[in-house]
């Protein structure tokens, strides 16, 4: 069954516009990997798009192999016009009061590499930030990858694990690839370079019914 639950994301960044005033949006649909390949990973990402933890959270790594999304946001533009990227607007504490933050464990499955299009978790232990796999990071973000592209929490004993891979873009391919042609910084040390130049905010996310 869990290969055929579906999340939707909208997503929008602000404060980019069309010509005619409205705010641009991107949607798309995941489906989960299959609960006897990545069970911890996919109870944990459904859990947080049930409680609608990322609604309200934005896209804001961009670099050229994926795009990150995190509860923290660019709440404040520094006075060298880049954004301290760090800066957090409290969407993590929704995620820390759940107990829906991270996984418990380095979950992988050979069954789900991190192909272009996947889902990830980013950090040690991985969560609550993850990412879409803008192309094939098997070799990366896979078992014994170097994961360090990835702001990560260092834990003894998870240097070389992979990163859960948990779930696949399978509709909205367009909108995903037009968000990662939106604009990044293009300036500063590290993150910043490749922080979006504005946020690409998740209007929110849903679990959407079986497909039979």
């Amino acid at each position: 069954i869990a290969s055929r639950w579906r999340s939707s994301f909208q997503d929008s960044p602000r404060p980019k516009h069309d010509n005619d005033g409205t705010v641009l949006t991107y949607k798309f649909h995941l489906e989960m990997a299959s609960l006897e390949d990545m069970p911890h990973s996919v109870q944990l990402f459904m859990e947080q798009v049930h409680h609608g933890l990322w609604d309200g959270c934005a896209f804001v790594w961009n670099p050229d192999h994926l795009m990150l999304a995190s509860p923290h946001v660019h709440a404040e533009q520094l006075e060298d016009g880049t954004f301290d990227i760090y800066e957090d607007d409290d969407k993590r504490e929704d995620f820390i009061e759940t107990g829906y933050t991270s996984i418990s464990f380095q979950e992988y499955s050979d069954n789900m590499p991190h192909k272009q299009y996947t889902l990830g978790f980013a950090g040690r232990p991985g969560g609550p930030n993850f990412y879409i796999n803008m192309k094939d990071n098997t070799r990366v973000h896979g078992p014994d990858g170097k994961t360090g592209d990835i702001e990560t929490v260092d834990r003894e004993g998870l240097e070389g694990d992979a990163d859960p891979c948990f779930a696949r873009v399978v509709a909205g391919f367009d909108a995903v690839d037009r968000m990662h042609a939106l604009p990044v910084n293009g300036e500063g040390e590290g993150w910043q370079r490749n922080a979006f130049k504005d946020d690409v905010f998740i209007r929110y996310a849903k679990i959407l019914p079986n497909k039979k």
